[in-house]
């Protein structure tokens, strides 16, 4: 007996992927419910579904009948649409009709929230929902009537099966002819199916279950598709959630291929006879798109309560189609380039097993130096370039340090086209300080030495915080030492970060120390993202760091610390950039925003996150705003040989 195909997987698979949707599900009920926001219409849904009519009434917005076309009024202390009414397909009791009114009026404050640009989330839907389901039952007590027990709970669960079916969206009839026309295709399929012969009818379903993918490459797909919908820190726009699915997808196909790859060069033994297991292509394919469905429906009512809590713009009508089209496009490609390298491979390794023994040797050490000349060049530089950079007339226009502080304060700011491309850090550092002892370092309580991004930018927000806390008394100094956005800096020349910031320090330090020991102001250090990692690099020696009164850093990639006296870090909880550190992939942080932590896929969620970081405002991602506490730390004794005063 033949090895069976690997069902046992696929049926783990499911059950794996089964258990992620629950946790999805689990996740959404317990951690996306959010505060209803203070627009007009969220106050008058909250005031409709817990409060009595008349305050609802006051509720309502004032801009209701102008957007509607009506008022809502007051019928048997309910406020009510006046002309609403129980649009069902099934007859239902007259007693549902102040419950159906009502929940008329309540989809309209729905409607009325999106048109008038301030849409709400899925918790004004299901309130509302809710609303309903209690109004029936209450309507059915009354009665006494069983029948009438079993229509209330009918109804309710067509209304939430609606809600489940829009996401919790924008309430949205289905037109008519839509439903008719989908329903007498199926019925024109299926009927034009029965009515073929037998043995003809056999064959057509044998082939459409021949065309469906395996129950194994179901089952991988759905768990693929299940992962990249995990919760994420930040809102995910659609051209990072679709190749993200994309790629996970691609890597399940592949995955499945390498499985019956090696499934089927097992060599094959004697079995024992077994049952098949119930699990088909069909019904493979089934489970799994259900589970993707729930998968799908939970991850945008997620998306949608972390948008409003950041007041983002959430997921609308346009987000899942563009997910599913990038999510194809990108699985279709991957899988096809998969393809025809293992195709190049195959051809390449059997022409070169048709050479000579001392040609074949001749081919591959020559592959193996080209590859290796390749990647010395890159680690060395030799092919990078400034071609991402920031141009100085940006600087000129944007920068905060070239303008003048509104308090007096001192700002120095040296320019890479200041000194030259290849001028050395050392360079810099000395022309920085020179500037520095021209704005008047005497006489200051502070000198700040910002340790800028590899752009050249400095938040704005830090220097207003320094000056408000010592007005005239501090001045600020900065170095810009390159031209290229913060993430290329860090791959390629974070050591030309590190340098400037050390040869910085040091200039400025030697040019504090030449001042009389009464006149010595005191030595900061500050520093974000990447000019936070190289302040820390700089700080990291003892003997410069014991010419720092205190350091301050924001947003650390991997939120790391030097652990020195009177160091201060400033870190949000949802910013990726922080949390990208080995450790979160077995660890769960202690500041940790996501609804839910899960070995390395929160770790893998974070590195994707990083792509939109800076999409939220202030206070939030890898944005660090006026909210922050900017004040540094002061210091109550001299910190190095000559004696400083502080501020």
């Amino acid at each position: 007996m033949t090895r069976p195909p690997p069902r046992v997987l696929a049926v783990l698979l499911v059950v794996i992927a089964a258990a992620l949707a629950l946790t999805l599900v689990n996740l959404v009920r317990g951690g996306s419910d959010v505060a209803p926001p203070s627009s007009p219409a969220g106050r008058a849904v909250t005031a409709l579904t817990t409060s009595t009519g008349t305050q609802a009434l006051r509720a309502v917005p004032d801009d209701f009948e102008a957007t509607l076309g009506y008022q809502p009024v007051l019928q048997d202390g309910e406020l009510v649409r006046p002309d609403g009414d129980c649009s069902s397909p099934v007859p239902l009791p007259r007693t549902f009709e102040p419950a159906c009114r009502q929940h008329d009026l309540g989809y309209d404050l729905l409607r009325h929230a999106a048109l008038t640009g301030r849409p709400l989330g899925g918790w004004a839907r299901t309130s509302i929902d809710e609303l309903l389901r209690v109004r029936l039952q209450r309507a059915c007590a009354a009665t006494g009537n069983p029948a009438c027990d079993v229509s209330a709970q009918v109804a309710s669960s067509v209304v939430a099966l609606n809600s489940w079916r829009q996401l919790g969206g924008v309430p949205q009839e289905t037109p008519a002819v839509q439903a008719s026309l989908a329903a007498s295709t199926a019925g024109v399929l299926g009927v034009g199916t029965l009515t073929l012969p037998g043995r003809r009818r056999r064959a057509v379903a044998a082939a459409l279950r021949a065309r469906l993918p395996g129950a194994l490459t179901s089952a991988l797909v759905a768990v693929a598709v299940l992962v990249s919908l995990a919760p994420s820190l930040l809102p995910r726009p659609a051209v990072v959630q679709g190749p993200l699915t994309g790629v996970l997808v691609a890597v399940a196909l592949g995955v499945g291929g390498v499985v019956r790859l090696v499934w089927r060069r097992l060599p094959p033994r004697r079995l024992p006879p077994r049952r098949p297991l119930p699990i088909g292509r069909g019904r493979a394919l089934a489970v799994g798109s259900g589970l993707a469905a729930v998968g799908v429906g939970s991850s945008h009512r997620y998306q949608e309560s972390l948008a409003l809590r950041l007041d983002m713009a959430g997921p609308d009508g346009t987000y899942w189609p563009a997910v599913v089209t990038l999510a194809v496009v990108v699985a279709l490609l991957l899988t096809g380039l998969a393809r025809g390298v293992g195709l190049g491979v195959r051809v390449g390794v059997s022409q070169l097993r048709a050479l000579r023994p001392r040609v074949r040797l001749l081919v591959t050490g020559g592959c193996g130096v080209i590859m290796l000349v390749l990647g010395l060049a890159a680690g060395s530089g030799a092919v990078q370039g400034p071609v991402l950079g920031l141009l100085d007339k940006d600087l000129d226009a944007h920068h905060v340090m070239l303008h003048r502080s509104s308090v007096g304060a001192g700002r120095v700011f040296v320019r890479v086209s200041d000194v030259g491309e290849a001028a050395a850090p050392e360079q810099a550092a000395r022309l920085a300080a020179s500037r520095l002892v021209e704005a008047g370092v005497r006489g200051r309580r502070a000198v700040v030495v910002v340790v800028p991004t590899g752009s050249g930018w400095v938040n704005r927000n830090a220097i207003e915080g320094f000056e408000r806390q010592l007005g005239s008394g501090v001045a600020t100094v900065a170095v810009h030492y390159d031209r290229s956005p913060s993430w290329l800096s860090l791959l390629a020349e974070r050591d030309v970060s590190e340098a400037s910031a050390r040869a910085v320090v040091d200039a400025v330090a030697a040019r504090i120390d030449e001042l009389p020991a009464g006149e010595r102001p005191a030595l900061y250090v500050y520093g974000e993202s990447l000019g936070a990692l190289a302040g820390q690099a700089a700080l990291a020696d003892h003997a410069r760091a014991a010419h720092v009164c205190g350091s301050l850093w924001s947003g650390v990639p991997g939120g790391g610390r030097l652990g020195i006296a009177r160091e201060r870090a400033l870190a949000n909880a949802d910013d990726p950039i922080v949390h990208l550190v080995p450790g979160t992939a077995t660890h769960r942080p202690l500041r940790w925003a996501g609804a839910v932590w899960l070995p390395w896929v929160s770790y893998g969620g974070a590195a994707v996150d990083t792509l939109s970081s800076l999409a939220p405002g202030d206070g939030h991602g890898h944005r660090y705003g006026p909210e922050q506490d900017w004040t540094l730390p002061t210091c109550s004794t001299p910190v190095a040989a000559g004696a400083r005063h502080t501020g």
